[in-house]
């Protein structure tokens, strides 16, 4: 079997085309990750910022949201924490924006495994001081 030293452990052949996919993926998920994060801590603290009863008065949000903007009750009628479940979940961009955030979450899925794969074939280097 090959094997190939990377800093202080050794590759074993068969995974190191695994690091490579690990790397990439892991490089495009770090951005949703870190919206997922953001968004998901306002979340679990919305009553404290007091984002539940704050209101959107952006017309053109408004308008994003389907709500006729120049109506005065539309100005009471989107909330601040509303907006961010949206784009925690995807659901602000639509359909396109759902499925974005689920192929994030299967990208997370596929980094966790990979990376306790790459883990549990590892095999450490001796180092040379202790001999």
């Amino acid at each position: 079997m090959e094997k190939k030293q990377e800093g202080n452990r050794i590759i074993k052949g068969s995974v190191r085309p695994w690091y490579r996919w690990h790397r990439r993926i892991a490089i495009v998920a770090a951005f949703f990750v870190i919206i997922l994060a953001v968004t998901g801590i306002i979340l679990n603290h919305n009553i404290a910022l007091g984002i539940n009863k704050d209101f959107i008065t952006s017309e053109w949000l408004l308008d994003w949201y389907g709500y006729d903007s120049k109506a005065a009750y539309a100005k009471e009628i989107l909330t601040v924490d509303k907006v961010i479940l949206d784009i925690h979940t995807g659901r602000f961009f639509g359909k396109f924006g759902t499925l974005v955030m689920d192929a994030s979450a299967i990208a997370l899925l596929i980094l966790s495994f990979t990376g306790i794969y790459m883990w549990y074939r590892r095999v450490p280097v001796k180092n040379s001081k202790n001999k």
